[in-house]
C-alpha cells in the first residue's frame, strides 16, 4: 500500500504547485535534446551531454512540473506531465546503451566508431535498474552486454565479415 500511496502522491502533485515548469515546454526541450544528441548520428561527446542533461532534468525540473489548468478531466497538460517520466527514463536508457556500443550497427551510427565490428560486438546490450537512494537516475541504470545466441546460421556460414567499414 505504501507504493500505491507514493504513486498517487506523485501523479497528483502536479496540481499542488502554483508555479513551476510547464510540461509542454519541457517535453519540447526533451525532444530537441534527444534529437540533437541521441538521434541518428551519435558520438561520445553528445551522448555524455545527453546523459548529463537528462539527469539534470530528472533531478531539478521534473519535481517542479505543474499543471496550470487544474482540471483532472481531459487534461492534456496532465497527460504530458505524466509522460515525462517514461520519456526521460527511456532517453537515458537509449543514451547509455548507445554510449557503451563502440561501433555502428543498423540504425545505430557512431561518428567516432563508423564501422561494424562483428568480432567483438555481436552482442545484445542489456539495461537493468537498481534503486540506489541519493544517486542520479543514470547511476541506477546498469548497462551490460551478453553474446547474441545464434541458433540457425553462424556469421561465418553466410560470409558475414568480422568488420565492415561504411
Amino acid at each position: 500500500m505504501k507504493k500505491v500511496a507514493e504513486e498517487q502522491e506523485r501523479v497528483f502533485s502536479f496540481f499542488d504547485r502554483k508555479d513551476g515548469v510547464n510540461p509542454l515546454e519541457l517535453r519540447d526541450r526533451l525532444m530537441d535534446l534527444m534529437w540533437k544528441n541521441v538521434g541518428i548520428i551519435r558520438n561520445e561527446e553528445r551522448l555524455r551531454k545527453a546523459i548529463e542533461e537528462l539527469d539534470k532534468i530528472w533531478d531539478e525540473e521534473l519535481p517542479n512540473v505543474n499543471v496550470s489548468d487544474g482540471s483532472k478531466n481531459w487534461s492534456y497538460e496532465w497527460v504530458e506531465a505524466l509522460d515525462l517520466y517514461p520519456r526521460i527514463f527511456t532517453g537515458l536508457v537509449m543514451a547509455k546503451s548507445a554510449l557503451i556500443r563502440t561501433e555502428s550497427r543498423a540504425n545505430h551510427y557512431r561518428e567516432d566508431y563508423p564501422f561494424t565490428d562483428n568480432q567483438y560486438w555481436l552482442k545484445n546490450v542489456v539495461v537493468s535498474y537498481e534503486e540506489r537512494p541519493g544517486s542520479r537516475l543514470s547511476e541506477r541504470l546498469e548497462v551490460t552486454t551478453r553474446p547474441v545466441v545464434v541458433t540457425l546460421l553462424q556469421p561465418e556460414d553466410v560470409n558475414l565479415p568480422s568488420r565492415v567499414d561504411w
